[in-house]
């Protein structure tokens, strides 16, 4: 068994409050209604599942890789592209490649995480099986109808009833991301790297800052709505990268463009609020205090 996380512990650091990696958390108790008290955590021991990652043996054999292909291959970013990029916001030197790749960490993130995996739920999994037997009938439509339907409703009844094919279907597209074969995820890097950013950078004497979670991120539409993930009619996109640099992908009619900006003291707590909607558990930050404010603004 093998630690896997799911929030990448590079990113974590940024937000630690000691140099031996700790970083503090909060959660909300739902039977006392009431946050529990701030705690510090080893960043070694949050945010990760055993395996989480692996790929099925039949998947494995199939693609000629090894289990574990996802967690040695598939996340870039883990080795220095967080750091070497907030200094390059620091210097207010990002350049084009530098905001298609901030576009494929958010999106990697939201992908990779356990709120993305329990999206794929089993109703969504029965539709698009149904879709697809529908192919297969039409493509094979020459072979002994009743025989067919049998061979179909046998392959559906074994995937539906296979615990663990959520974990295998999350586990497939990420991998099929990796190897840049994943067309959905492809298409969605393409346009949203395209959309303009915001670079908020928090002055280091605000009282406010960015918190983080174990889901980071959130997208609003065009109703203002909040979502873990949404693509479609999608108004912008959210990332705290360290808790003084956030960043906000625009779908506006100005493509491409970079501003960095200072945000206000509103401006943060809302872009905190909406982030700690979409978490799994878990809020984390570097100060007590900065937590403590925030949770009491929320239930003031």
């Amino acid at each position: 068994m093998e630690k896997q996380h799911y929030v990448p512990k590079i990113y974590l650091k940024q937000f630690s409050c000691t140099p031996d990696n700790s970083i503090l958390g909060i959660k909300f108790i739902k039977h006392t209604n009431k946050w529990s008290k701030i705690k510090s955590y080893k960043i070694e021991s949050i945010c990760y599942q055993d395996d989480f990652y692996n790929l099925d043996e039949l998947t494995a054999s199939k693609e000629e890789v090894q289990n574990d292909f996802i967690e040695r291959n598939a996340f870039w970013y883990e080795r220095n592209f967080i750091t070497t990029i907030i200094k390059k916001i620091n210097n207010k030197n990002l350049e084009e490649n530098d905001k298609y790749n901030l576009c494929r960490l958010f999106l990697s993130l939201k992908h990779r995480n356990p709120k993305f995996r329990k999206s794929i739920s089993s109703s969504n999994l029965e539709g698009n099986l149904d879709l697809s037997i529908l192919e297969v009938k039409k493509k094979y439509s020459g072979l002994d109808n009743e025989i067919l339907n049998q061979i179909l409703d046998v392959i559906k009844k074994n995937i539906l009833l296979d615990k663990d094919s959520d974990k295998k279907l999350h586990n497939y597209s990420i991998y099929k991301t990796s190897t840049e074969t994943n067309a959905i995820f492809t298409e969605v890097l393409k346009r949203v790297s395209q959309y303009s950013i915001n670079v908020y950078e928090v002055p280091q004497k605000s009282q406010r800052k960015f918190i983080t979670t174990d889901n980071p991120g959130y997208s609003i539409d065009n109703n203002g709505q909040i979502f873990n993930t949404k693509f479609k009619e999608d108004s912008c996109h959210f990332l705290p990268l360290s808790p003084l640099i956030g960043i906000e992908f625009i779908n506006n009619h100005a493509p491409n463009r970079i501003h960095y900006r200072t945000p206000s003291e509103t401006e943060i707590f809302k872009f905190n609020f909406s982030s700690a909607l979409m978490r799994n558990t878990y809020l984390y930050f570097n100060e007590s205090k900065v937590l403590k404010e925030f949770i009491s603004k929320v239930y003031q």
